[in-house]
This record gives C-alpha cells, sequence and structure tokens, in this order.
C-alpha cells in the first residue's frame, strides 16, 4: 500500500513537472542485496557451519498452527522436505506459534496428520515457543554490547 501511495504521489510529482519519488531510496534491489558484504559466507563461518551440521543438509517446513494447510503448503513441504531428502538431509517440523490467540491443538494434529499423509518424515518437531527463552537472553546480549 505504501508503495502505491508513493507511486500515486510521484506520477502526482511529476504531472506537476517535479522529480518524481523513488518509493524504493534506500533499499536494494534484489540482486544488490545479494552481494552485501554480510551476506558474504567467509571460509571461517563456512567451517564453522559444517563442524556443527557435520555436512548435513537441513531444512524447515515452519506453519502456524492457526488453521488448516491449503495447497501452498503442499508445495512449501514438497521443497522443504524434497530438497532435504535429495540432498540427503533432515527436515524439521517447526510450528511458528508466535499467536497464542489463534492457534489450537486441533490444528496442531492436524497439521502433522497432512504432512504423514503426504509422505514426509520429519526428522524432528519443534515450536518456535521453546526457543523464547534463548531468543531473550541473545536479545539482551545484543543490546548490552550495542548491537542491537
Amino acid at each position: 500500500e505504501k508503495a502505491a501511495a508513493a507511486a500515486g504521489a510521484s506520477a502526482g510529482a511529476a504531472a506537476a513537472g517535479e522529480e518524481p519519488v523513488d518509493a524504493f531510496q534506500g533499499i536494494p534491489s534484489q540482486f544488490d542485496a545479494r552481494h552485501l558484504d554480510i551476506m558474504v559466507n567467509s571460509p571461517e563461518l563456512l567451517a564453522s557451519h559444517k563442524a556443527a551440521t557435520g555436512g548435513t543438509v537441513m531444512t524447515r517446513f515452519p506453519p502456524e498452527p492457526n488453521g488448516y494447510l491449503h495447497i501452498g503448503h503442499a508445495k512449501a513441504m514438497y521443497l522443504d522436505f524434497g530438497y532435504a531428502k535429495k540432498m540427503g538431509g533432515k527436515c524439521v517440523l517447526r510450528f511458528d506459534d508466535t499467536n497464542p490467540e489463534a492457534e489450537k491443538q486441533e490444528y496442531i494434529d492436524g497439521i502433522i496428520n497432512i504432512v504423514k499423509w503426504l509422505g514426509h518424515e520429519p526428522c524432528a518437531i519443534t515450536y518456535s515457543s521453546d526457543y523464547f527463552d534463548i531468543l531473550f537472553e541473545l536479545c539482551k546480549k545484543l543490546i548490552k554490547k550495542d548491537l542491537a
């Protein structure tokens, strides 16, 4: 909506003879973002990752347990579980349970059943909320280091 409003403002400015406003000024293009120095895996990072994972490909399928799955979820499962299987890796079924007001055990059970019915076997079933305490502590460390 913001981009559409900015585009409308740009069109109005252009019609008035002014320079159009770039709604995406300062945001790197998709291509440029792939070449940011921060996104480069150093040999040290790659070695650390390989040591931690044993070189095993790990993917995850992260549905929100706030409703039943739809065809888009089947596509995501095919990619997440399929790529892990193709690469000899593992896929985690990780429930993104960050909105407790909309989530029900009925949906969690249904998602597990559908995942298995479609022939996928997660190596583990986890919940985002399992990591809230760890994430909170990491956030505090970043704040103390002035990195947040």
